[in-house]
């Protein structure tokens, strides 16, 4: 049975309601303005479908059309003058912390649902884009008068994912999906019942969703026409009838004027009204770009410049002095031990790729001339109480600090055609991974004349964190010590790999650790423990249930990268000291006169950056995320190719199979989870959140209980309690004597679980919660209601709502950039119809509906939104009607593309993967070379059999290429 959560005092009002209730029934506004103007009365006709909902009490939340403009109050610190309402009072203290960091909110998400709901149910086939109504009312705005496409069942926004629970026992691990009811089904012709994904059916509510981020700061109407029918009942009968306002007028009095706007903008008179209101969307962009301004020194936020050094704050000592020694490696006379040879790289690369059994991890590094690993200081404005951003752009108020971040950067070799200053590509890396996930693309960059700069993100690096406690949870390493150590030994240290071999495996660790490169791989990075487990787990310190946090770590990846392109873009030939004859057995501090000035080989050369060479940014996974935001952002760069990205993240979270992240963000949504597995033995084993493993993990060894009781009593019920806050929730034991139950808590509060055991007992526990739960359900109007808030948060941080910003409406002072999408068929860690959502949003699909729609919709007709594995680009010509590829469309600089790889839901494909003798992996790293090396004006996929070879004579002839020159 679905376990009950219950609210005890808890109250989440919108204080400006009370007014707003009162304004509705004197019906006008202060100022005398009539609300019945202009046909804003509702008319009289014999009989009214189902009334809309607008209930302002109603507990745990208001019940009225969301988002809206009501719930904003009058603000003095913020640029629109307004801000969120929201009751802080909570069980909890975090959720009250949130609350306050909601009413810091000047505005709703562009891209996040809106809510209405009906006393009675609708007709769903009368709901349509010409019956519901989304417009732009903002006098001036250049999308003034434009209507958002909405998705009202047409499948942009799938739900299903894979089944399963978060936890033991719940009740709800069969369902495919983790927002709506189990029951939530029609009755359709033919007896088969369907299950709108768009239509909470119980609550009778439209869930309606822009396919196209709103136009940000700006107010929108939405109009709910007449031509929407619902049911209700009158004298016993069923009558069919248009759905009508809660109001005698149209629309609450205080928004009436601005719905008529609505009309105008919208065409529609005023008699085919139902109901409407407004919200006015945020300024998304507005707090970055504040921030970028006080990077260089401007605007409220000038101090930032005062937290970091504008120049490269160190390079690191490798430690190997042997990677040029003419011996196992080729000569070098340049080389020294604060760069790292390609060739060296590559065999320790292969190392690695035998311990993980993976063939990617072996790569080759024939156009790279070194690698260069160092740090550099970057303002740290995640300074709020819980590592979040306590910053108020419209004031310039709040803390700030600096912090030093590691980068690596792979430097080209020097041919006739490729001289340095070398262009950069600034790579992010994906989740769980490191800076070190450059190297995977940076030899196909290197082969045309590109380096390629990477920084360790919020939360993460090194690439092996905490070795010991690495082998200690996978013991079938174990055995491959000897041969690791061997292996290492050789090559980090070969004078001394005799001694190593002999140490024990804890004493050549230390060993290792003293070596920098070595150190580069194991010590430095970001990571954090923040479950205070003594471990930093992948991407422990990047993902947070708080949306706050979560758009903090995106926020301040965003303003490390502003701060790494002004250090690169800041270097100057003119700084360079002469050249070093033999920096092998140079001075130190002689040397690093050169390094610190971008002149890594000490050649009297600047490598890297300077004035006048292109900048560009790629990604995968959440680094695509963040390309997106880097490139919409910061204004040097011009070229971006966001891989695997997508737009979306209430969305991506609810169907990602990424279980090491989702699993730790929902244990804290639906937490504090207390789970009761029933053992072999007969006992009941107890733990909280997923301890237990979904009830795998009984034994008294695994350590995961915190008691072992007796059975309950099936269909009696359990009940737990928060001693400190008084909430209290109840389930009821199932027929194998296990359950779930969660209660609010914050982290620290003790709890206790009450039940009946099979014997007429009554089993009492106590234990201290682990987790800050908020005790939500999955599959309720309560957690749907909530995901809509989170979305309205990470909106800020999103980069489906920057996506328009590429090229499309480039934001002040920043030039067009050319993009180029990729994305992999069946893809579920970013799911590929988030992937979809975003190249619409780009414009990659096509800049108008009439272009992008139809291409939509033949993905969304063959499945590709689902999963479905349908070949969209056809590179090998086999297909009879391939659905792809996709026009590229042209931008003001250049073109904009997105391409699908056919990779079996290969998330991480581009990093190398093959299937019948064809790699696709390489094809779409040298698309993405030559797009780079062409500015974006070359989209090149004619000859993909030729191009997914390192042999293919066109990546040595890239310049030739139509349209590549600028």
């Amino acid at each position: 049975m679905v376990t009950r959560r219950t609210v005890g005092s808890s109250t989440v009002r919108l204080s400006t309601l009370g007014l707003s209730l009162a304004l509705a029934v004197a019906g006008c506004v202060e100022g005398g303005e009539d609300a019945a103007e202009g046909g804003m009365r509702v008319e009289r006709q014999a009989v009214w479908g189902p009334r809309i909902v607008f209930n302002p009490l109603e507990i745990p939340v208001p019940d009225i059309p969301f988002p809206n403009d009501l719930s904003l109050r009058n603000a003095d610190d913020t640029d629109t003058g307004r801000a969120w309402n929201v009751s802080l009072e909570q069980p909890s203290a975090h959720r009250s912390r949130i609350r306050r960091k909601l009413n810091t909110l000047d505005g709703f998400g562009p891209y996040a649902p809106i809510f209405v709901s009906f006393d009675g149910p609708l007709d769903l086939a009368t709901v349509t884009e010409q019956s519901v109504v989304v417009v732009n009312i903002e006098p001036g705005h250049p999308r003034y008068g434009e209507r958002a496409p909405l998705d009202l069942g047409k499948g942009y926004f799938p739900l299903v994912a894979r089944p399963g629970g978060f936890f033991g026992q719940d009740p709800n691990d069969d369902l495919d999906q983790l927002m709506l009811p189990r029951d939530n089904l029609l009755p359709m012709p033919g007896g088969k019942d369907a299950f709108p994904e768009w239509y909470e059916v119980e609550t009778h509510t439209l869930i309606v969703r822009p396919i196209v981020p709103l136009a940000a700061g700006a107010r929108h109407a939405v109009l709910i026409t007449k031509d929407v029918m619902g049911l209700r009942r009158e004298q016993g009968e069923a009558v069919v009838a248009p759905v009508r306002s809660p109001f005698e007028y149209k629309a609450h009095a205080a928004q009436s004027r601005f719905v008529r706007e609505g009309l105008k903008a919208a065409g529609l008179d005023a008699h085919e009204l139902a109901f409407g209101w407004t919200y006015t969307t945020a300024d998304v962009a507005a707090p970055l770009l504040a921030i970028r301004e006080g990077i260089y020194g401007e605007g409220t936020l000038a101090r930032i410049d005062e937290q970091a050094k504008d120049t490269l704050l160190e390079v690191r000592d490798t430690g190997i002095l042997h990677d040029a020694d003419g011996d196992q490696f080729p000569a070098d006379a340049r080389d020294h031990r604060f760069i790292l040879q390609g060739e060296f790289l590559g065999n320790l690369l292969k190392l690695i790729a035998q311990v993980q059994s993976d063939s990617n991890y072996a790569l080759e590094f024939p156009h790279v001339d070194y690698f260069v690993f160092g740090s550099v200081e970057t303002p740290d404005l995640r300074m709020g109480d819980r590592r979040d951003f306590d910053l108020n752009h419209h004031t310039g108020t709040g803390p700030m600090a600096s912090q030093v971040v590691p980068f690596v950067v792979s430097v080209p070799k020097t041919t006739e055609k490729h001289q340095p200053p070398f262009p950069v590509m600034f790579y992010f890396h994906g989740t769980g991974t490191s800076r070190m996930e450059s190297v995977a693309i940076a030899d196909a960059m290197a082969r045309q004349g590109i380096a390629v700069m990477a920084f360790d993100e919020v939360g993460h690096g090194p690439l092996i964190p905490d070795l010991p406690t690495l082998l200690e949870q996978n013991p079938e390493f174990v055995p491959l010590i000897p041969v690791i150590k061997s292996f290492l030994g050789r090559l980090l240290l070969p004078d001394r790999a005799a001694e190593i071999l002999a140490m024990d495996w804890e004493d050549a660790l230390e060993v290792f650790y003293g070596v920098g490169l070595f150190a580069e791989l194991a010590v430095y990075g970001r990571n954090t423990d923040e479950d205070g487990d003594g471990f930093e787990d992948v991407a422990e310190g990047f993902f947070f249930a708080d949306p706050f946090r979560q758009c903090s770590s995106l926020w301040q990846d965003t303003v490390d990268l502003m701060q790494l392109v002004r250090v690169i873009r800041g270097l100057r030939q003119e700084n360079v000291p002469p050249a070093i004859d033999d920096p092998s057995k140079a001075d130190d501090a002689r040397l690093m006169q050169n390094l610190l000035a971008g002149d890594f080989n000490a050649d009297g050369v600047l490598d890297i950056g300077g004035p006048g060479v292109q900048f560009s940014a790629a990604g995968t996974s959440l680094g695509g995320f963040h390309a997106v935001l880097a490139a919409a952002l910061e204004p040097e760069i011009t070229v971006v190719t966001p891989i695997v990205a997508g737009g979306g993240f209430v969305d991506i979270m609810l169907r990602s199979s990424l279980r090491t992240i989702t699993e730790r963000l929902f244990l804290d949504v639906f937490g504090t989870v207390v789970v009761g597995c029933p053992t072999a033995d007969g006992k009941l084993h107890l733990s909280q959140g997923n301890d237990a493993d979904r009830c795998r993990k009984l034994s008294e060894e695994d350590e995961t209980h915190f008691a072992f009781g007796q059975l309950g009593a099936p269909g009696e019920a359990v009940t737990l309690e928060n001693l400190d806050n008084g909430e209290t929730a109840t389930a009821t034991i199932n027929a194998a004597g296990g359950f779930s139950v969660a209660v609010e808590t914050d982290k620290g509060d003790r709890i206790r679980l009450t039940y009946p055991a099979a014997d007429g007992e009554t089993e009492a526990h106590e234990v201290v919660s682990r987790f800050d739960g908020a005790g939500y359900q999955r599959n309720t109007s309560d957690f749907r209601r909530t995901l809509a808030v989170q979305q309205h948060v990470f909106d800020r941080c999103d980069p489906v709502n920057f996506a328009r910003n590429l090229f499309i409406e480039p934001l002040p002072g920043h030039p067009p950039t050319n993009v180029m999408l990729l994305q992999a068929i069946g893809d579920d860690t970013v799911p590929v119809s988030t992937g979809v959502n975003l190249a619409i949003a780009a414009g990659t699909l096509g800049l108008d509906r009439a272009d992008w729609a139809p291409r939509a919709e033949a993905l969304i007709e063959a499945g590709v939104l689902r999963n479905q594995h349908v070949d969209v680009d056809d590179v090998l010509g086999d297909d009879a009607d391939p659905i792809g590829p996709f026009p590229t469309v042209k931008t003001p600089a250049g073109l904009a593309a997105v391409r699908f790889a056919d990779v079996n839901g290969k998330h991480e494909y581009i990093a190398g993967y093959e299937r019948d003798g064809f790699q696709y992996g390489a094809l779409h790293q040298h698309m993405i070379a030559i797009f780079h090396r062409c500015g974006g004006r070359v989209v090149y996929d004619a000859d993909p059999v030729c191009l997914q070879s390192t042999d293919c004579p066109v990546l040595d002839d890239v310049e030739s290429l139509p349209g590549c020159a600028p």
